[in-house]
């Protein structure tokens, strides 16, 4: 199976209908969890990630997601027990992001935002604080902030480590081809591939896998069609 990338960029848009019926197929550990959150806006996120996973299942793999068992590994990751699939979500701000391959892999999108640089120190490695440190403008900066950010982050997710992995083990550097050279500076991290893809001005996004091939972009997916697949055809 190659790697597919699916995206929602309208999930600030749903409207209360919307909701309700996507809220009704979700499973009723994401429901909870999704009524927990004090804004729309979160709650429609976390309803979207879990039936985006569920239409990227149906639509690439034939699979319905209620025959298949999620559970976490050591390091809390979620996986699918019964199938040779690896699959990572993300979310932030208009957009909801799912990756599937039959390998490890992961993927971030954030929006940027504008930060303290006083903290470059603290989770960039060398060779990354170099590559940011050649910025002489603030815009220059807060790309490569972000741009460094959630290559890191998306690295992170594949190898399902999460705050287990110390930030500073690695350095993901980007060429201006989007190509991103890996540096693991603790040999016991697995070694992967890293791409950057568009996502619009105001967001940056990365996707890392375990073998060197991508998809050549990302296909997006409307909270339209995730109802149609999900809950109108079933019917």
């Amino acid at each position: 199976m190659f790697p597919v990338i699916l995206a929602v960029p309208e999930c600030t848009a749903v409207s209360d209908d919307q909701y309700k019926q996507l809220l009704s197929i979700v499973s009723s550990e994401r429901k909870a969890r999704a009524e927990r959150f004090l804004r729309f806006e979160d709650s429609c996120r976390s309803v979207i990630a879990e039936t985006l996973l569920a239409y990227t299942l149906k639509t690439v793999c034939g699979i319905d997601f209620n025959s298949v068992t999620i559970i976490e590994n050591q390091w809390k990751k979620p996986v699918i027990e019964e199938f040779n699939i690896h699959f990572n979500l993300t979310h932030s701000g208009s957009w909801v992001m799912c990756i599937i391959d039959e390998y490890e892999t992961g993927i971030d999108v954030e929006r940027v935002k504008h930060v303290d640089f006083g903290i470059v120190p603290r989770f960039f490695s060398a060779a990354e604080q170099a590559f940011f440190n050649q910025c002489t403008t603030d815009e220059q900066r807060l790309d490569r902030f972000s741009t460094l950010w959630v290559l890191k982050e998306s690295y992170i997710k594949a190898i399902g480590r999460g705050l287990y992995c110390p930030l500073d083990s690695f350095s993901v550097v980007p060429a201006e081809n989007s190509i991103v050279t890996l540096q693991r500076n603790d040999p016991s991290l697995p070694h992967k591939y890293l791409k950057l893809f568009p996502a619009g001005d105001s967001y940056r996004c990365a996707a890392c896998c375990s073998i060197d091939r991508f998809p050549s972009g990302i296909n997006l997916v409307t909270v339209a069609n995730l109802i149609e697949s999900l809950i109108i055809q079933k019917k």
